[in-house]
């Protein structure tokens, strides 16, 4: 299910496939300030999932008056651990502009959610690769809305999906030139969803 997350690697769980469990990025980062969000709002403030999928939208104001905004991600967070990330980019934005702008992301709820009150996460990414993460960056926390409450009087999923094999194609990569492609291929396997 993707409303779960387990950790692979140093200090968490194996890799099912010994010896292909790890590769480097290089790469650099700018100067300047990390993203903020000025302001979150949730709309509506529920979901019903019980008979399938629900959508509600997260709208956030961004400021980065050095670099100017880039990229980020919408996690919304279950009662049981479970997560879901949704990207979100220029294609997003509603008003303003990378420095100033109000940005709205439809989430998708599936239909397995488990049922209480989930809370919201962003990650921001400025045009130099600095950084933020809402709640996970102190002092910062998100300034509104940072919940949905979920209905599902059905079937819930709080399984942990596992990962039965992962192979990279490549150990090493080095991005100094230019990109470079890394193939890995998965197989997970979970209970519902």
């Amino acid at each position: 299910s993707s409303l779960n997350t387990v950790h692979y690697g140093p200090g968490n769980l194996d890799f099912p496939n010994p010896g292909e469990q790890f590769f480097s990025v290089v790469f650099g980062s700018g100067g300047g300030e990390a993203p903020l969000v000025e302001e979150i709002s949730v709309s509506p403030g529920s979901v019903d999932v019980t008979g399938g999928p629900d959508t509600f939208d997260v709208t956030l104001r961004i400021t980065d008056f050095d670099e100017g905004f880039s990229y980020g991600n919408v996690s919304i967070n279950g009662p049981s651990g479970q997560s879901i990330y949704f990207y979100f980019g220029t294609s997003e934005q509603i008003s303003g502009d990378d420095f100033d702008g109000v940005y709205q992301i439809s989430v998708t709820v599936p239909e397995y959610a488990e049922p209480g009150t989930w809370t919201l996460g962003v990650s921001l990414t400025d045009n130099s690769s600095n950084t933020r993460e809402y709640p996970h960056d102190p002092p910062y926390n998100l300034p509104g809305d940072d919940s949905i409450t979920v209905v599902n009087t059905g079937p819930s999923d709080t399984a942990i999906p596992v990962m039965t094999s992962f192979a990279a194609s490549t150990n090493s990569v080095n991005t100094a030139a230019a990109p470079a492609p890394v193939t890995l291929n998965v197989t997970l396997t979970d209970n519902l969803s």
